[in-house]
């Protein structure tokens, strides 16, 4: 509380001042300048009453009961945290001999929380600077704490541990990561997998409850896996650091084809004789399938994007920009957001700092509709290479 109000008071007053115009293109970005306090009514309004952390009083902080720290203090919760139930959870994680919550004072990547993430750690930010990275929005102290409260609160992965299946347990999450990770067989080494793979399991071990992750993994397809890991390369690109911003396309569809297939083989105890045998046989029969795709989109780019962007529902914020939303009526639409919605463009996308283009995905998704694949047929005047996935 205190580093946030001293950041509040004294550091982003500074920024403004002397880096105007970089200020300005973060509020673009929504980034978090500031946590909120909020203490409960004195009336009968029932609204919290909030506060920006320049304006809370020290004295306030400092008569805190903090858990007990400060016997015979004023409930925090009450003064300062009434908006946010989360803070309330940690007392009771604290008292949780299931779970381990971790200081954290060390920015963590994408592989860090891959090779942690079948242990019942949770790591809290305790940041040293002023702000840091976050799904992309540069959060102040007490805005990464917070964030890293919420993930823990929604990941609960401690209710699972005994599960057997690969992404809930603890052993078999372990499993699975060193299925992915540690065992990348020799016929797929050459397209550097390494970042991609551990780009889709971060998503699928820390960005995803647990039950939620087993669910998007559960069908036949790559549909559900892709449009997130895209959405995370893409929309959400700002969230990571270089080396996982540079994963190519084809490196993420390649690497989700092979984690759901690793996937669809974790109930089995599969030798390193026969992983290998199924990378061959994805170098010999998917990729050139996938390829065979790649290259009918290629050639019909702009007519297959004008085709789904007449189907679209255009957008116009505030701001001006524009993006179009594709509503998909294919039997993998409950797994994308609002029951169905693929956004196919954005002409400028303030978190990506760049225009999106989703025609691929939104491609690919047609294909497992016999109706939407029939009008592919019509506006290309060829019929699209006969392999879903």
């Amino acid at each position: 509380c205190m580093q946030e109000i001293v950041t509040a008071r004294h550091i982003m007053p500074g920024l403004y001042s002397r880096f105007p115009d970089q200020v300005e293109r973060l509020d673009q970005v929504r980034m978090t300048h500031c946590f909120e306090f909020s203490a409960l009514p004195e009336d009968k309004t029932g609204l919290n009453v909030k506060t920006h952390a320049e304006d809370v009083p020290l004295a306030r902080v400092l008569s805190c009961r903090w858990g007990g720290l400060n016997p015979g203090g004023t409930d925090e919760m009450q003064t300062l945290f009434a908006s946010w139930s989360e803070f309330r959870l940690v007392s009771q994680w604290l008292d949780n001999r299931r779970i381990f919550l971790q200081p954290s004072f060390e920015p963590l990547d994408p592989e860090d929380f891959c090779r942690f993430a079948h242990a019942q750690v949770y790591p809290l930010g305790m940041m040293t600077t002023y702000a840091l990275n976050a799904d992309g929005t540069m959060m102040t102290p007490l805005s990464f704490f917070l964030h890293d409260l919420i993930h823990t609160e929604n990941n609960k992965t401690w209710q699972f541990v005994t599960s057997n299946l690969p992404l809930e347990g603890a052993g078999s999450r372990l499993a699975f990561r060193q299925r992915v990770l540690d065992n990348i067989p020799p016929a797929l080494r050459e397209h550097r997998l390494d970042r991609a793979l551990e780009l889709v399991l971060f998503n699928l071990l820390h960005e995803y409850p647990a039950p939620d992750a087993t669910q998007l993994m559960a069908t036949s397809s790559i549909l559900p896996l892709l449009r997130a890991v895209n959405y995370a390369r893409r929309e959400s690109r700002s969230s990571y650091a270089t080396p996982w911003q540079q994963v190519t396309d084809w490196q993420a569809l390649l690497a989700c084809l092979w984690v759901h297939r690793l996937y669809t083989m974790a109930a089995e105890k599969t030798t390193t004789d026969a992983l290998e045998q199924q990378a061959e046989r994805l170098v010999l029969e998917d990729i050139p399938a996938l390829k065979a795709h790649l290259a009918f989109l290629e050639r019909h780019h702009q007519t297959l994007q004008d085709h789904f962007l007449s189907q679209s529902r255009l957008s116009q914020g505030d701001d001006g920009l524009r993006w179009a939303t594709w509503y998909s009526h294919g039997p993998y639409a409950a797994f994308y957001p609002s029951g169905g919605h693929l956004t196919l463009l954005y002409d400028y996308h303030h978190l990506a700092e760049t225009p999106i283009d989703n025609t691929d995905v939104v491609y690919l998704d047609t294909l497992h509709n016999p109706q939407a694949l029939q009008g592919l047929v019509e506006v290309t005047g060829e019929q699209p290479p006969p392999r879903t996935f």
